[in-house]
């Protein structure tokens, strides 16, 4: 091997390294390509330059720890290590990333999606984020748009979340800047975990009435801290995605956590995450809240649930002709609730239909002096 490379192929299966050659050739002309049969072969290629990308292939009978001396031989601040893949392997990727890999691609995808993922690592020469100065927020969307590469619609349904997740947690409770950023990366990167997955998987819900859509879903939570944990500035995040599909009465996954247990950036991104998936399925707001609020106090956490309408009346145009927001000041007697009244605390407080009296105002006002009702009082007009 003689010249400087910009990209090495090490892969024992001639056909693997054939269709990586021909994939990267044929979209990436002018990139110099060096192909090797091993890793003992390219370590022991003494003309060896920097390569820009590393694409290895079977490493499946090496253990976490040779992977790491692996990483730790290249030894080289500007080279993007990727596990290639035959076909979807958990276990595997978990491994090599544990152990220092930068990504991975699955040759059994579609080449539009192969060439998309290699584009995202070559243009601009990417280098690892811990090797040079690239700002977080760079990485972050660098990230965001691999996610949005491998399952179409991802980045449009983060959005949503994103957006109604900071909205959740910013009228249930009192963040710090920091909580809201944590909560903000970890919306942006809430696929993240269904990477893994296969084409179809990856694009169903990860839960269907509250529980696992299939065995294979029980790896999302694991996969998304695997990918997340080893960067101080995704650490939190890690810990959200972690719990997100923990259910409020201690049914799901992966911990069995319930109530309170449950971290409350996990349970409101749980809600926005299913509120955003119904939503971009076609369906109205008002179905999609509907829908969460049938499995509140099961699935999801009552206290944000009941904020859902006042988002939607805010951002989304629904406010029903047929009710109007009071503040709690003007409530008056003969008034009928439009909606349930939720306080902070997660206390049903009234339910919708109830018309009130001068004693039940009184009693409204007296309880949320110590706790508060979370979003405004609906009346029917």
């Amino acid at each position: 091997m003689s010249t400087k490379a910009n990209i090495d192929i090490i892969a024992t299966d001639p056909e693997v390294r054939s269709e990586l050659y021909r994939l990267i050739s044929a979209h990436y002309p002018s990139k110099l390509i060096h192909q090797y049969a091993h890793e003992r072969e390219f370590f022991s290629d003494q003309e060896r330059q920097e390569s820009l990308i590393a694409l290895v292939h079977d490493l499946s009978v090496l253990d976490i720890e040779d992977m790491k001396k692996f990483v730790a031989r290249i030894d080289s601040r500007q080279t993007y290590i990727v596990l290639v893949l035959t076909k979807p392997d958990y276990a595997l990727v978990a491994k090599a990333v544990k152990a220092g890999f930068d990504d991975f691609i699955y040759l059994s995808e579609n080449e539009q999606l192969i060439t998309a993922r290699l584009r995202m690592l070559l243009h601009g020469h990417v280098v690892k984020n811990r090797s040079v100065d690239i700002n977080f927020s760079s990485s972050l969307e660098m990230v965001a748009a691999l996610i949005s590469a491998r399952i179409p619609g991802a980045s449009e349904k983060a959005e949503t979340v994103s957006h109604l997740s900071s909205w959740l947690l910013k009228n249930s409770e009192k963040p710090t800047a920091k909580d809201l950023a944590d909560l903000e990366i970890a919306s942006r990167l809430s696929y993240i975990g269904r990477m893994y997955l296969n084409d179809q998987d990856s694009r169903s819900p990860v839960t269907k009435d509250g529980f696992a859509n299939g065995e294979i879903m029980y790896q999302v939570p694991q996969a998304a801290k695997q990918l997340l944990e080893g960067h101080p500035e995704t650490k939190e995040a890690a810990k959200i995605l972690y719990h997100l599909y923990e259910n409020i009465d201690g049914s799901g996954f992966p911990g069995g956590l319930k109530s309170w247990e449950i971290p409350i950036s996990s349970r409101i991104l749980r809600i926005s995450v299913d509120f955003s998936e119904i939503l971009h399925d076609g369906r109205a707001p008002e179905i999609a809240v509907s829908t969460i609020k049938r499995e509140s106090n099961r699935v999801y956490d009552n206290r944000i649930v009941s904020l859902l309408p006042e988002y939607i009346n805010t951002y989304l145009d629904s406010l029903s002709p047929e009710e109007h927001a009071v503040h709690l000041l003007r409530l008056e007697p003969g008034m009928e609730i439009a909606r349930d009244i939720i306080t902070n605390q997660g206390i049903k407080l009234l339910p919708e239909g109830k018309v009130l009296d001068a004693h039940t105002i009184q009693l409204i006002l007296s309880h949320t002096k110590i706790d508060p009702v979370n979003g405004h009082i609906y009346i029917k007009s």
